[in-house]
Formats: C-alpha cells, sequence, structure tokens
C-alpha cells in the first residue's frame, strides 16, 4: 500500500491543495488518514477517489454534488465520463486504468483518443504527458513500478499497431534510416515514435528496437546500404563516454549520417564530433521527419 501527502495529490491530480483542504472541511471529501504522529497521509483508494473527482470536477461537475455521491456512484460516473475536451482528462483516466491494471479499460482508452485526436496529436499531446506523470510517480517512489511497465507496454503496442496499419508506399527509396537504441537504453517508445512518422512520410526504415549493440549495426550497413541512422537516448546506463560511442558508430556506419536525440544527450550536445546532428526539441524532432 502506498502512502502519498497532500502535495502529491495536488501533483497527481491537478487540483490544489488549498482547494482539497476546503473540500474537506467544507464537503467531508478527500479527508486521508493519518500516521500514529499526527501526519497526514492518503492511500491508493483514496488516489484512485481523488483522480475520479479531479475528473468530474473539471468537466464541470459541482464539488457539493459529487460529494453527494456513493463511491460506487462517483466510479461509475468516472469510467463513462471520457469525451471531455481536457486532455489533462484524459491522462487522469489513463492513470485510474493504470492504477487499477485495468489491461480492457487501458486499451479502450488508447483507441477513443487515437480515434478523437489522430495517432500524432495523441502522442504528442497525451501519451508524453501521460509518461512524463507516471514517471514522475515512479520516480519518487510513490508508484507500483509494475504499473509504469502495464502502462509502458501497452502505449508500445498500440503504436506498433499504428505503424502496421500504415499503408504509405515507399516513395524516397534514396534514403533510407536505420532506427535503433544503444545498448543500455531500453526506452523504444519515442523509436517507435519516429517510425511512425518516417513510414507516414514514405520514408524507407530500418527498424532494429531497442539496445542494439554496434556490431549489429555495423554487420548490417555491411550489407545493406544505410543513409542515416537514427537513435534517442533517455537514459545513460551504460556509463560509455558519449563522444567517443559518437566516433565509433560512425566509423561502424561509414557514409551514414548520423542523427541523435533525447535528453541525456543534452549535456554534451554542443561538444558533439563534427557531422552529428542533434534534434534538441520535439519540434526538431517533427520538421526533420517530414522533410523531404
Amino acid at each position: 500500500m502506498n502512502h502519498f501527502t497532500i502535495s502529491d495529490i495536488e501533483n497527481l491530480t491537478g487540483i490544489k491543495a488549498h482547494t482539497l483542504r476546503i473540500w474537506e472541511h467544507r464537503y467531508g471529501v478527500c479527508n486521508g488518514k493519518r500516521k500514529d504522529s499526527g501526519h497526514r497521509y492518503y492511500d491508493d483508494e483514496d488516489l484512485k477517489k481523488m483522480l475520479r473527482l479531479s475528473i468530474l470536477y473539471k468537466n464541470g461537475f459541482k464539488i457539493s454534488k459529487l460529494a453527494s455521491l456513493s463511491d460506487l456512484e462517483l466510479r461509475k460516473l468516472a469510467s463513462v465520463y471520457d469525451k471531455g475536451c481536457f486532455h489533462e482528462n484524459y491522462i487522469e483516466q489513463l492513470m485510474l486504468a493504470a492504477q487499477a491494471f485495468d489491461f480492457a479499460h487501458f486499451e479502450k482508452l488508447l483507441r477513443i483518443y487515437i480515434e478523437q485526436l489522430g495517432f500524432e496529436k495523441s502522442v504528442i499531446e497525451v501519451f508524453y504527458p501521460f509518461l512524463e506523470k507516471m514517471g514522475m510517480y515512479w520516480l519518487t517512489d510513490k508508484a507500483i513500478p509494475a504499473q509504469e511497465h502495464f502502462s509502458s507496454n501497452l502505449i508500445q503496442k498500440s503504436m506498433m499497431v499504428a505503424i502496421d496499419e500504415l499503408r504509405v508506399p515507399v516513395i524516397r527509396a534514396d534514403k533510407k534510416i536505420l532506427l535503433f537504441t544503444p545498448k543500455g537504453e531500453a526506452h523504444e517508445i519515442p523509436l517507435l515514435f519516429m517510425q511512425y512518422l518516417f513510414k507516414q512520410q514514405g520514408k524507407a526504415t530500418v527498424y532494429m528496437g531497442a539496445e542494439v549493440e554496434l556490431s549489429s549495426i555495423e554487420f548490417y550497413c555491411r550489407h545493406k546500404k544505410v543513409t542515416h541512422l537514427y537513435f534517442h537516448l533517455i537514459t545513460h546506463l551504460n556509463n560509455i563516454d558519449m563522444k567517443t560511442y559518437l566516433a565509433e558508430l560512425s566509423d561502424k556506419a561509414p557514409g551514414a549520417k548520423v542523427i541523435a536525440s533525447g535528453p541525456a544527450l543534452k549535456d554534451v550536445a554542443d561538444q558533439l564530433p563534427h557531422g552529428i546532428r542533434y534534434l534538441r526539441s520535439l519540434q526538431d524532432l517533427l520538421t526533420f521527419a517530414k522533410a523531404n
């Protein structure tokens, strides 16, 4: 059972702590519990209830009305209220489904958002912010790690389906992009998004996936022509010197342009070897993916 402070609840629901205290005193909701020391805390069930209240409150329901509902009524109302106009509501609905490990509902939400917003907008405005929020929740030891893996795997699966369903012929056969993440980088979702964008633009790609050894890249490039190498780096778990790694990567694929992105490269972005292009922002990624 996880314990959360009122600040945690504020961060996860988007409802200010001051407002939560008013709701507690005036309407008897958000009461929380107290430790033997007297310090207030909230548990998993409290968090779920607060997320439901947040979803409904932000969609125009008065807190006085919501406070009068039973837990069952509140749960049912929140579960069917999935057509709000605020993307933060979508994120909160995914949080609820992830909290409950509700496989069917999580997948249903992903399908609904992609149908309503389109794939690209869903990734940028819902999936990425959700994962950032879940990551914060996990990194501060307030989440069950399995919830983050549960969510990431289902989002990854939905992205693979979207890529597979793209029926765009290759119109840029002169450009072939090999996508991968280096050894030690397991995060694959940004890579899948770029794969989708490249395919959408009719560009030829080779998707190698996560944690690829340099020897594998060297072997492929020795037998097949590749014009670009692209990787995204979020973590840096293998403790290699990035400038050395990039120099070795260029040697393994002579003639190929190396394109890199991700926060793990930010601190060395101005010291990269000549010829390495670093995409600093999401807009840079979109521009590169859609360029002729």
